[in-house]
């Protein structure tokens, strides 16, 4: 996961500016364990003002394993709320949500094929926004059976915690994960003892905008929806190609990698076959582990 920051004055970038991805983590959506039924939430901090048109994040099911799902995978209703302003913030919920969409999954014995596990729900109506404020998206099962029809959402699992996993966000709550059941934690600045692995979790989800925009980053679990993983070596590099309108400059590059030893990065950027500018990433210590589930 590349990103590529600009001196433009809202501090655009491009790319998604998010990393954590040390590993996947199922979050339930519905009465898992048969008792409370339990809501995702994600808050974000609009990177434009307009209209949400759409959003789509990555519903884990599946009959092999424990705990993704179970029965048809229940009923999905989303929402976007504004923030309360409160310290920490939450979603405020007093009024009528800003928009809502829905989708009923039709699940075999808690197993689902693999082009609805990203579906895209359309929001209506669309969900006005400002750039630089706060909201949130809730997703609940609203199924008449939630403890027998629920699904998971999957989210990126990280060893650190938010500032550490996503250098690029200014505030935790700018790109963060929440678990609602008898109060909403925030899932992505602390662990929680009832989830699997003790990550810290953060959204794997996109935002639609009425212009073509999207917000978030969506790829999880190669051949799914096209997740790779490049080996770079002293003999192998990867490149990838953007463009840049506007006559904007690049005065920095955020890249998501694990060292399997210690040693630097090289980062160049390129135009028409020549080198315009050169940075090293040095890391002192192997950050790269593999391991069982926990």
């Amino acid at each position: 996961m590349v990103s590529v920051n600009t001196d433009a004055a809202d501090d655009t970038y491009f790319g998604p500016g998010l990393g954590c991805n040390d590993n996947n983590n199922n979050i339930p959506v519905g009465a898992y364990q048969g008792g409370t039924n339990y809501k995702v939430l994600f808050s974000f901090r609009a990177i434009e003002s307009g209209n949400l048109t759409a959003f789509r994040t990555y519903f884990q099911a599946a009959t092999t394993g424990s705990g993704y799902s179970a029965g048809t995978c229940g009923t999905i209703r989303v929402r976007v709320w504004p923030s309360n302003g409160g310290n920490p913030p939450l979603p405020n919920r007093t009024g009528t949500p800003l928009s809502q969409g829905q989708i009923k999954f039709n699940c075999s014995n808690g197993d689902m094929p693999l082009a609805s596990r990203w579906s895209l729900i359309t929001l209506a109506p669309n969900a006005p926004v400002t750039a630089n404020q706060l909201y949130f998206v809730e997703i609940a099962n609203i199924d008449p059976n939630p403890s027998a029809n629920w699904v998971s959402v999957n989210s990126r699992g990280a060893l650190t915690e938010h500032v550490t996993a996503n250098p690029h966000l200014n505030d935790p709550h700018d790109w963060a994960m929440y678990w609602e059941g008898s109060s909403i934690q925030n899932i992505s600045t602390a662990t929680h003892p009832s989830l699997y692995r003790g990550l810290y979790n953060f959204p794997n989800a996109e935002l639609g905008y009425d212009d073509g925009t999207y917000q978030g980053f969506i790829r999880l679990e190669p051949g799914n929806y096209g997740n790779y993983m490049y080996t770079v070596n002293s003999s192998t590099r990867v490149r990838e190609r953007f463009n840049i309108a506007n006559g904007m400059q690049i005065t920095g590059v955020e890249i998501h990698a694990s060292a399997s030893v210690a040693g630097s990065l090289s980062v160049s950027f390129i135009k028409n076959g020549a080198a315009v500018a050169t940075g090293t990433i040095t890391e002192s210590t192997a950050r790269y582990r593999t391991g069982g589930p926990n």
